[in-house]
C-alpha cells in the first residue's frame, strides 16, 4: 500500500470547504481563511456532521447527553449562520437537492422520513428496520446496507421495483455511506479498514455505476489514512474531493475527475477538533 500520489494543485483553486469542527467552519482553500458557523448548539457533547444538499449543506448536531438523537439544520451557501429544519440523525440528501431524508430513533422504533430545506415534510414518516440506513439515493436507484457495515449492499431499482445484491470490489473494510454524482452516474464508496496490516488505516475509494453494476478503482487506491478526519464529496462540475489526513502526505485537499488517471493534490492546515465529512462550494 503506497501514499496518496497524483500532481501538484498549482495556481487558484477557488474551492471553499465547510468543515464538521465544533463548532463547523468555513475554509478557503487559497487563503487558508477560517470562519466559524454560527445558529448552532455550542458544547462538546454536540458534535456536528455535514452534508451537501444541491447547493446549500446539512448540518447534523447530535447531542451525546440528551435522550433526543441530534437535530438537523440547514447553511444556505454564501451564509455563516444555521437555521433548524428538523430532529433526526443518519441524513442522506434528496435527489433533487430540495430536501433530505432522515431517521429518527425513539426507544427501538426507528422512523424514515423527507424534510425539505424550509422544515416542511416531502414525505411521510414511515417506520424502518433500525439496523438498516439509507446508504445513499439517486433519481433511480437507492442503496441500502446493514448499519454496522458489514453484510451485503442491496441496490434496489425504485422504478422497475427491483432489488439486486451487489458484489462489493474488496472483501477488505466496511463500505461508506454512497455519495452520488451530480449526474446520478456514480456513487462513490469508500472500503474502509481501520487497521490493515497492523495499525495502518486504510482507505480504498470505488465508484460504482448502477445502471451497469460495475465498479472502477480511483487512482493511487488503496492508500493509509487517517479514516476519523478523511472523507470524500463531489464538485457541480463532476469532479470529486477528498479532504483528510494521508500518511506521508500529511493534510491535504485531493481532486479527481472519473477517467483521469491521477489526483491533482494541495496541503493545507484543517481544525484540529474535527469529524471527516465536509462540503465543497467553488468560491
Amino acid at each position: 500500500m503506497t501514499p496518496l500520489h497524483g500532481v501538484a494543485l498549482t495556481g487558484p483553486v477557488r474551492l471553499r470547504l465547510l468543515v464538521a469542527s465544533n463548532p463547523p467552519e468555513l475554509v478557503d482553500v487559497d487563503t487558508g481563511a477560517r470562519t466559524p458557523v454560527t445558529g448552532l448548539p455550542a458544547g462538546a457533547d454536540r458534535p456536528t456532521w455535514v452534508t451537501a444538499v444541491g447547493q446549500d449543506a446539512v448540518i447534523t448536531s447530535s447531542c451525546l447527553t440528551c435522550d433526543a438523537g441530534g437535530d438537523v439544520y440547514v447553511l444556505r451557501r454564501g451564509t455563516t449562520v444555521a437555521r433548524r429544519i428538523a430532529a433526526g440523525s443518519s441524513v442522506v440528501a434528496s435527489p433533487d437537492g430540495r430536501g433530505v431524508w432522515l431517521t429518527r430513533y425513539d426507544g427501538t422504533t426507528c422512523t424514515l422520513q423527507e424534510v425539505a430545506l424550509d422544515g416542511q415534510t416531502r414525505t411521510a414518516s414511515r417506520p424502518v428496520d433500525c439496523h438498516v440506513v439509507p446508504r445513499a439515493v439517486t433519481g433511480r436507484y437507492l442503496l441500502t446496507g446493514a448499519a454496522t457495515g458489514d453484510g451485503a449492499l442491496v441496490l434496489t431499482d425504485v422504478q422497475a421495483g427491483s432489488r439486486t445484491t451487489i458484489r462489493r470490489p474488496t472483501a477488505i473494510g466496511d463500505p461508506s455511506d454512497g455519495l452520488a454524482s451530480p449526474d446520478n452516474r456514480y456513487l462513490a464508496i469508500a472500503f474502509e479498514h481501520p487497521a490493515w496490516p497492523g495499525p495502518t488505516q486504510r482507505l480504498d475509494l470505488w465508484l460504482l455505476e448502477p445502471a451497469s453494476q460495475r465498479w472502477q478503482q480511483a487512482p493511487s487506491m488503496p492508500v493509509p489514512a487517517a479514516l476519523k478526519f478523511t472523507a470524500m464529496t463531489w464538485l457541480p462540475d463532476g469532479r470529486l474531493v477528498l479532504l483528510g489526513d494521508f500518511e506521508h502526505v500529511g493534510q491535504a485537499v485531493a481532486v479527481w475527475r472519473p477517467g483521469e488517471d491521477q489526483f491533482g493534490i494541495r496541503t493545507l492546515a484543517l481544525p484540529e477538533q474535527r469529524a471527516e465529512a465536509f462540503v465543497v462550494w467553488p468560491s
